[in-house]
């Protein structure tokens, strides 16, 4: 089964408010609807040193059943691993120092933790 143009602006909606939420409005992102391998239902392909990415929902069919909620976890799942794509670039990297590292990781946990307060907050008020 393919996926469709609705299909895709409901990946594309997803992925820009999980950019949003998260706080990684600092990247340029391209969202993309194209043809992938087969196996591959949805990808982040990283430049880190540009600090750009694009997230693609596969147009052809692949091994997934395809519904909304698998839609927007593909969307969710590309967003996390951009927001892991510090940490990616240090193992690329092969000489990072422990404190680029403590860097990274705290930079992750930060953004996740401005995330989980707001919406803690929403809940609890």
């Amino acid at each position: 089964m393919k996926t469709s143009k609705a299909q895709f602006n409901i990946f594309k909606r997803e992925v820009e408010k999980w950019v949003k939420v998260l706080g990684l409005t600092d990247w340029y992102l391209d969202i993309e609807w194209e043809n992938l391998d087969e196996e591959t239902f949805a990808q982040c392909l990283l430049n880190y040193n540009g600090q750009s990415a694009i997230i693609s929902l596969n147009k052809e069919s692949c091994q997934v059943k395809i519904n909304t909620n698998v839609i927007k976890e593909a969307a969710v799942h590309e967003v996390l691993e951009l927001l892991l794509a510090d940490l990616g670039a240090l193992l690329e990297a092969r000489d990072f120092s422990p404190d680029s590292y403590e860097k990274s990781t705290h930079k992750v946990i930060n953004r996740l933790a401005k995330v989980l307060v707001k919406s803690n907050k929403k809940r609890l008020d």
